[in-house]
């Protein structure tokens, strides 16, 4: 498999469980009306963004 097909691939994968991470935070703290919780979720969810993006940075993709 080329290369360039296997980091594709990769980050198909990293996207997908990132996806599948935040339905699942979201339907389990669907009824919290914590303003605190949502605002420590939602910086929870932009470091793994943050994380991500920036192994796809190390590895040459936009």
């Amino acid at each position: 498999m080329p290369a360039s097909l296997m980091a594709f691939a990769w980050i198909a994968t990293e996207t997908a469980e990132l996806t599948q991470m935040i339905r699942q935070e979201v339907e389990s703290n669907r009824n919290c009306n914590d303003r605190q919780m949502i605002r420590f979720l939602i910086s929870q969810g932009r470091e793994k963004l943050k994380g991500l993006d920036e192994m796809l940075d190390m590895q040459g993709h936009c």
